[in-house]
């Protein structure tokens, strides 16, 4: 349409809008919190430290379409059992683990659940935040055993493997959060409040990927390596806090659970 030719176009509309959004994300939760009850506000404090965390997560997930496609641009062999693999075409890495790994991570929870020691969504957003820096930290690693500025594209497998497992436990945590966390009237709302924060930060994550941008002077292997795998470092280690984040703030969430939980019966023999 002619209003988002407008807005591609215009760099400082489109920067504008994503700030707008998030300011109105955050308004959008301030109000329900302040008007809603104790269960309620429980529920919604709960899905906003959520919400705060997938944004961080999504942020890191965006990089597999930008940082990573680059680093396997400049500094990864693409030979790779035998072909010849385009250095964009290592992205379908993601949805090959994804198809592979989700029946096994569904019989886990299944097995788990059977016993009652299924993690809780805090709990696999902290899982999610390991398996993030160790799949950064693989990237980094590789620069030490490249030949001549490039990695082996085993390297890449391994990682993909590890981050893919950590967007299993993440991503499809939302519609869970709305329905455990949000009731049946604000829902529909809520879920696409966490769409929107979604959105937001995969504009971030552009924003961060224009650190893995090289000079156009730069076309050298053994020059670019040290760009990327530091950038990789830097990721893996903020990624690490956001792990100690997730892992501190478990306390608070099982009391926002418990309180949301203790006042679902108020709320029911009201009704």
């Amino acid at each position: 349409s002619i209003v988002s030719a407008f807005i591609v176009q215009n760099l400082a509309v489109a920067r504008a809008i994503v700030w707008l959004a998030g300011i109105a994300l955050l308004g959008l939760f301030a109000v329900l919190i302040a008007r809603g009850g104790r269960g309620e506000r429980s529920g919604l404090v709960a899905m906003l430290v959520l919400t705060a965390q997938s944004m961080l997560f999504f942020i890191f997930y965006q990089q597999m379409s930008t940082s990573l496609t680059l680093f396997a641009l400049h500094n990864v062999r693409l030979d790779f059992l035998g072909y010849h693999v385009p250095p964009e075409q290592f992205q379908w890495l993601n949805p090959f683990w994804i198809a592979v790994l989700s029946p096994l991570l569904a019989l886990l929870y299944a097995g788990l659940g059977r016993h009652g020691r299924d993690p809780s969504v805090a709990g696999k957003y902290a899982w999610g935040f390991v398996l993030l820096a160790l799949g950064f930290f693989i990237y980094a690693v590789s620069g030490r055993y490249a030949v001549a500025g490039l990695v082996s594209p085993w390297w890449m497998v391994w990682g993909y493997l590890l981050q893919s497992v950590g967007e299993l436990l993440i991503s499809g945590l939302g519609p869970a959060m709305v329905a455990r966390y949000i009731g049946p009237a604000q829902r529909g709302l809520m879920m696409g409040a966490w769409f929107l924060a979604i959105g937001i930060a995969q504009y971030l994550g552009s924003l961060v990927a224009n650190f893995a941008s090289v000079p156009a002077r730069i076309s050298a292997a053994t020059v670019t390596l040290p760009l990327y795998t530091h950038l990789f470092w830097v990721l893996g280690w903020v990624a690490v806090g956001g792990t100690a984040a997730a892992l501190a703030l478990l306390p608070l969430m099982r009391r926002l659970d418990a309180g949301h939980r203790a006042a679902e019966p108020a709320a029911a023999g009201a009704g």
